[in-house]
């Protein structure tokens, strides 16, 4: 399993990868109350085998507070679940960069969070799986 850190190589920070998830994303795959747009980039981009961006929308959640623990939550389900994804993306040789969008418009518990994110991993693997 490896180590279970989320480290700074793994935060998507790079502006025109942001704009190129977000316009030309491969696919854009729903599990209440997440959202993952998701594209495939060149292996030699970046040292990570996944780059991840998180965003709350303002609109839905206006006091900071709330939006910073709802990321604080997704963040933390990202971390103890990569591996599911990071083992099919070593397997097929593959990097990815997306983004995961909370959809609620109110909080959700930490476990619907994480079976979410599980779920929307487990469906990115078949989608790299089809596309070799």
């Amino acid at each position: 399993m490896g180590t279970l850190r989320f480290h700074k190589s793994e935060r998507l920070c790079n502006k025109n990868l942001i704009n190129k998830v977000f316009s030309k994303g491969n696919c854009v795959i729903y599990q209440f109350p997440l959202c993952i747009n998701w594209v495939e980039v060149p292996l030699d981009s970046f040292e990570a085998q996944a780059q991840v961006v998180i965003s709350v929308s303002k609109r839905s959640f206006p006091k900071a507070a709330s939006r910073n623990r709802i990321k604080r939550q997704i963040r933390e389900a990202y971390r103890l679940n990569k591996y599911l994804l990071l083992t099919s993306l070593k397997n097929e040789n593959k990097k990815i960069v997306f983004s995961i969008s909370y959809q609620s418009k109110a909080n959700s518990k930490y476990e619907q969070i994480q079976n979410s994110l599980i779920k929307l991993f487990k469906k990115i693997n078949g989608d790299i799986q089809k596309n070799i």
